[in-house]
């Protein structure tokens, strides 16, 4: 199964929606509306102008912001590899090196967020 294929992104997007809490830590009623916030708080926390210079593409920038474990997302090798494998990308099994998985885990969060952010700023 391909990362861009339906199933994966509905999944990255349900992932976001439970993992992404409002201000008393309950869940929220919309992806949509977890994706705001995710945003809004990427936005806060990493887009400063010191940030800005030291990373400016903003996808590093949002993997580097996930580093700084906001909300609930993973933030160890084994459950990122754990999660992408639940994904059903991984049929083989392989063992892909645990940056590379990160980067994919931080990727797949980066593209649904921005592409919702933007959809919903239109």
């Amino acid at each position: 199964m391909k990362t861009n294929s339906k199933a994966v992104r509905l999944a990255i997007r349900d992932h976001i929606r439970e993992t992404v809490t409002d201000s008393n830590g309950g869940t929220l009623p919309t992806y949509q509306e977890a994706a705001r916030i995710l945003w809004a708080e990427f936005e806060r926390v990493a887009n400063h102008p010191y940030n800005l210079r030291r990373i400016p593409d903003t996808q590093e920038r949002f993997s580097d912001y996930l580093m700084g474990l906001p909300f609930g997302f993973e933030y160890t090798y084994a459950g990122i590899a754990a999660f992408l494998d639940g994904l059903g990308i991984n049929p083989q099994g392989k063992k892909f090196p645990d940056e590379k998985s990160m980067r994919l885990y931080h990727y797949l969060i980066f593209a649904e967020t921005e592409k919702t952010v933007r959809a919903l700023a239109v």
